[in-house]
């Protein structure tokens, strides 16, 4: 006698912890998605199976995590029920939810749940050309203490560290994390500058939340991001001097004057002014 059919039970999407993998869409790369889901990149690339210089593709799956699972044919994840078994392994099949939409200009407070089904989830980042890197001019310390000021360093674990615009720090970061870095408010088409030596990792505005991005890679514990940006004057794998201008302020359409920036370690978010220059 054919047993009967195993109960299904409707579950919705919890929050994106439980996602498990991440469809690559055309224009991202390893260090914009393992920077969506705050991941170490070199803990990301290991758990793919990825060497440098981490080459993916579009539609590629990358897992996020050790927790394999299983996926029904319709891309929902199904799970083992044990509180009433029945004849036929019962399972209860949780539905992949949208990605939520992202609202400019609060980067810091979006929850981004990637789905499986489509590898078209954000749009492609336009090529952005890379224009000649230019020095910046000896910058001027402003007075005042909520001025940061792109002169000077200060050196944290090996590494030298500046301010990356001249401007008032009007955000700060939030220890509880629902602001992951400092917004500094400056003139549009202020000069950007590298905060410290690197290499460019991501230039363009493929990762949503962040306009016009630019991410440097110092080394294999830190990274740093300038985000909104008007216009992007570096390019991916380019070498970086701590100083060297590399963007300008203004690509925010609500706040053209502001400039959001963040430093991670190991791919979480850590308070930016613990490393910057007293100002």
């Amino acid at each position: 006698m054919t047993p009967p059919p195993a109960p299904v039970e409707e579950l919705s999407q919890p929050p994106s912890q439980r996602i498990d993998y991440h469809v690559v869409s055309r224009g991202e790369t390893l260090h914009t998605i393992a920077w969506r889901y705050e991941l170490d990149y070199q803990a990301l690339a290991s758990l793919n199976d990825l060497s440098p210089p981490y080459r993916i593709r579009p539609g590629q799956r990358l897992r996020l995590s050790e927790h394999r699972g299983f996926v029904t044919a319709s891309g929902a994840r199904a799970v083992p029920v044990t509180s009433q078994p029945v004849s036929a392994e019962p399972v209860v099949v949780e539905p992949v939810q949208p990605a939520q939409s992202v609202k400019e200009p609060d980067i810091a407070e979006e929850e981004l749940a990637v789905v499986e089904t489509s590898p078209t989830l954000s749009p492609p980042a336009p090529e952005t050309p890379a224009p000649e890197v230019t020095k910046p001019a000896d910058a001027v310390a402003p007075s005042g203490p909520a001025v940061a000021s792109a002169g000077g360093t200060r050196s944290v674990n090996g590494i030298e560290w500046g301010w990356p615009v001249n401007g008032t720090v009007t955000r700060e970061y939030d220890a509880s994390r629902k602001f992951k870095g400092v917004n500094i408010h400056a003139a549009t088409g202020s000069p950007v500058v590298a905060s410290a030596d690197g290499e460019v990792v991501y230039a363009g505005s493929g990762l949503r939340g962040y306009g016009q991005l630019i991410i440097l890679k110092h080394n294999d514990t830190y990274l740093s991001a300038y985000a909104h940006n008007k216009r992007i004057l570096v390019a991916e794998n380019q070498k970086i001097v701590q100083g060297d201008v590399i963007a300008e302020v203004g690509g925010d359409p609500a706040d053209p004057t502001r400039l959001y920036f963040e430093i991670r370690e190991h791919g979480k978010p850590i308070d930016p002014e613990q490393f910057l220059p007293a100002r």
